[in-house]
């Protein structure tokens, strides 16, 4: 009698014994494809974060090209009757993103030298200079902005005069 008892006990035993590998076979499986899972996840939160840092930076590059020509129709408004500001091709905004040095090319001769404005301050030859640099234009001075140097040379004249006649006093 003790026979069937101890086949029986083997054959739970066994089954108990088969059941349990499958069990872990299967959990190792999931546990493979649950590691694969989470990888496929972090992969497409990166490309997510990437894809939104890439709109970022192409929203902000946008919001600068914007600013610039806004500051060039302001430009052109300011000089208005001093210097004509032609803006060339489409896009005249030209400058560029980026603290390297080569990328600075700072235009030669600059319109101060061409048209001999030492008379003007020297933040607005600084400005002047910028404008160039940054934006495809082409300066030319209006007619009342190349009279002043010879005003100022008709008054250092007088002053000279008067400095004389004084001295003669």
């Amino acid at each position: 009698m003790a026979l069937p008892w101890l086949i029986g006990a083997a054959v739970v035993a066994l089954g108990a014994a088969a059941v349990s590998a499958f069990s872990d076979d299967s959990d190792s499986g999931s546990g493979g494809n649950g590691d694969e899972e989470r990888r496929r996840r972090e992969r497409a939160e990166q490309e997510r974060k990437a894809r939104a840092h890439k709109e970022k930076l192409e929203s902000m590059k946008e919001a600068f090209v914007q600013e610039g020509m806004q500051r060039a129709n302001e430009l052109q408004q300011s000089l208005d009757g001093q210097i004509k500001v032609i803006f060339l091709g489409d896009k005249p905004f030209k400058a560029i993103l980026d603290d390297d040095e080569e990328f600075h090319n700072p235009v030669s001769p600059t319109y101060v030298e061409v048209y001999d404005l030492q008379f003007l301050p020297q933040e607005t030859q600084d400005y002047l200079v910028k404008l160039e640099s940054l934006y495809d234009v082409e300066l030319e001075p209006e007619e009342v902005l190349m009279n002043v140097p010879v005003r100022l040379k008709e008054i250092d004249h007088k002053l000279a005069q008067l400095k004389a006649l004084r001295e003669k006093l």
